[in-house]
């Protein structure tokens, strides 16, 4: 006797969504879809890759604005769903991972 529910099949897109500034200072979200039909592992890979990237272009964009040091105020933050990237603890980019049942046709 199987006392394991069954599981339905899954597949995960994967959201970056940004902080940015408009024109007149003001804070906007931008969001961005990477792609869908990943596995959770796979997903998972390409959203710490893209939070690394993000990482390393932040922090030579603040090393050219003066901060000769290396920035301890940015950081990048594992969580339930994906990645953040965080600066002064403001979080300016996310990635996040959707998951959801895959549609079974009918017979």
């Amino acid at each position: 006797m199987n006392v394991l529910p069954e599981l339905n099949p899954e597949t995960y897109s994967l959201f970056q969504f940004t902080l940015t500034s408009r024109d007149e200072g003001t804070a906007a979200q931008k969001s961005h879809c990477w792609g869908e039909n990943f596995s959770i592992e796979e997903a998972f890979n390409a959203a710490r890759a893209l939070v690394n990237r993000d990482h390393e272009a932040m922090r030579t964009l603040l090393r050219q604005k003066g901060e000769t040091k290396e920035p301890t105020n940015l950081q990048i933050c594992d969580t339930e769903f994906g990645y953040d990237l965080r600066h002064n603890y403001l979080v300016v980019s996310r990635y996040w991972i959707h998951a959801k049942p895959v549609l079974r046709k009918s017979a």
